[in-house]
């Protein structure tokens, strides 16, 4: 369905009122055992031909599938030296594509406070931090620390447990 018009069949002419040229629709008429469809998909083909597949990667079987398949992945390195490591074992992953490596793209989750001043942002961070439920907040913390609940909540995180699974480490495996 994605392929049921050329890049340049929509006319959009209001003079003539030709919405589209018709040599440039391609009927689908597929027939299977689960469904049939005729088409044409009802809706101007998008500037990259399909839906943008969005992955998020953190997982060793995430960051092979994003290689593998997305046109965007999502990740959320905690440091500039654990994102550098992440883009190169991505990208790494996809091996030798042609151009694919150059279109995938890779966006880091940032999460800004802003304010007018240094100290009026860094007061709406704790306010917001405030707010967090702390179950939510252990489970977030699983990702790079491994599973914390056996241990008290507001206590430090225990030495063994530091390091434990970082982004870059998790790169490197």
């Amino acid at each position: 369905m994605w392929d049921s018009w050329d890049t340049d069949a929509f006319l959009y002419d209001k003079t003539s009122g030709q919405f589209y040229d018709e040599r440039k629709r391609h009927v689908l008429d597929h027939q299977g055992t689960y469904f049939a469809v005729r088409g044409p998909l009802n809706v101007a083909p998008a500037p990259q031909r399909h839906p943008v597949i969005v992955q998020a990667g953190a997982s060793q079987d995430g960051r092979a599938l994003a290689a593998a398949t997305a046109d965007v992945v999502y990740c959320l390195p905690d440091t500039l030296e654990a994102a550098r490591a992440y883009y190169v074992d991505v990208k790494g992953r996809m091996g030798n594509m042609a151009v694919r490596p150059m279109n995938l793209k890779i966006l880091p989750g940032l999460r800004p406070t802003v304010g007018r001043t240094t100290a009026d942002a860094y007061a709406k961070f704790h306010a917001l931090q405030a707010l967090l439920d702390p179950l939510v907040g252990l489970s977030t913390l699983a990702s790079t620390f491994g599973d914390l609940s056996g241990y008290p909540l507001d206590g430090p995180v225990p030495l063994e447990q530091h390091g434990r699974r970082t982004c870059a480490a998790s790169a490197s495996a």
